[in-house]
């Protein structure tokens, strides 16, 4: 396995910067160009795919509401049969065109509550339900208590609570269609004697859209996305965001009695988070965020087939550097960085076990 990896898009001038920094691996676009150069500096290249994607609306996800939309604008059903085939002959098309050492799925996941309620409450379309049968999971009780969320509210988190409860069997239905996804790519890489890897949710949130450790630990690699700070979907203060956000709606409460009910849930409450919502999502979760989520990582899947991504954009130096020391305190072998930047390489440099 790789000891230090890096996202981004990367010229031939950018390999040698990141060769000479410690980077052993790649995480891009690949092309036959970059590969060569790549391996030239001994420089391991994997292709991302974002796993789910479609333009077609007729293959997106059906939402408890009846709508059938595409995901952040871009993604389909992890269960339509169309939107399933055309990830596999992506990954195919990949190692058979490309000398890259493995592949890493990126979306591999069901919608999450950072595109709001609208996109996370589903999916309902046929190729669910048909599952859904097959699995024994009454997608219908399932439905109702979404639909009511959304028209009726909740009179108190206690109702949350019940209604968590009774949408249990959901998330589980949720994990279980991702793993037939995942062991169905892993059975085609290995015939091609390619690795491959994913980056997934943060371990607190990685069960609300269908990732659970155990699936992915059969992999290469698991990128756990344990970004304390960012402004879209996958970071975890605008995860905890959005889902404060809609919470505070259905609920009627004020956000800092939601958001201190989120980080009692997660058992964030010793770290001081924000108690707005502006603020969490500007500004982040303190970065010991990222240690008590890897924690949770190892405790969940074997470390080393670990390496967590580092959102370093935003961060100074000493801190990158902390963390570095703090990861290799938990055990971690393996880092990767979110992402290439010329200007961002005072934290790079640092960034290492």
């Amino acid at each position: 396995m790789y000891e230090k990896g890096i996202y981004g898009a990367f010229t031939k001038d950018d390999l040698i910067v990141v060769h000479e920094l410690g980077f052993d691996a790649v995480f891009t676009e690949a092309t036959h160009d970059l590969v060569n150069s790549a391996k030239d500096l001994g420089i391991r290249v994997y292709h991302t795919i974002w796993s789910f994607k479609t333009n077609d609306v007729r293959q997106g996800v059906v939402n408890a509401e009846g709508e059938k939309l595409l995901w952040l604008g871009h993604s389909g059903c992890p269960n339509n049969v169309h939107v399933r085939r055309g990830l596999l002959s992506k990954v195919e098309y990949i190692m058979a065109t490309l000398d890259v050492d493995g592949v890493v799925l990126d979306g591999i996941r069901f919608p999450s509550p950072g595109g709001g309620f609208r996109e996370y409450f589903s999916c309902f379309c046929n190729y669910c339900r048909s599952k859904a049968k097959v699995m024994s999971f009454d997608i219908d009780e399932v439905r109702r208590v979404m639909f009511s969320i959304l028209r009726r509210g909740l009179a108190t988190s206690a109702g949350l609570l019940n209604a968590l409860e009774r949408l249990s069997s959901w998330l589980e239905f949720r994990c279980r269609c991702i793993a037939e996804v995942v062991d169905s790519i892993r059975e085609l890489t290995r015939e091609y004697g390619r690795e491959l890897g994913a980056a997934i949710f943060t371990p607190s949130l990685s069960l609300l859209v269908g990732q659970a450790y155990e699936t992915f630990s059969k992999l290469d690699f698991i990128q756990p996305m344990v970004y304390h700070r960012g402004k879209g979907v996958a970071c975890i203060n605008y995860e905890i965001g959005i889902l404060a956000e809609e919470l505070c709606k259905i609920l009627g409460l004020e956000e800092s009695q939601v958001l201190s009910f989120i980080y009692r849930l997660l058992n964030y409450e010793a770290l001081k988070p924000p108690l707005k919502i502006q603020d969490l999502i500007s500004k982040g979760l303190p970065h010991e965020v990222i240690m008590k989520e890897v924690s949770l990582a190892t405790r969940l899947a074997s470390v080393d087939r670990l390496s967590p991504i580092v959102f370093i954009r935003g961060e100074n130096a000493q801190v990158i550097e902390k963390i570095s020391y703090r990861l290799k305190e938990l055990g971690i072998h393996s880092l990767t960085a979110f992402s290439y930047s010329r200007q961002l390489l005072p934290q790079l440099k640092v960034l290492r076990l």
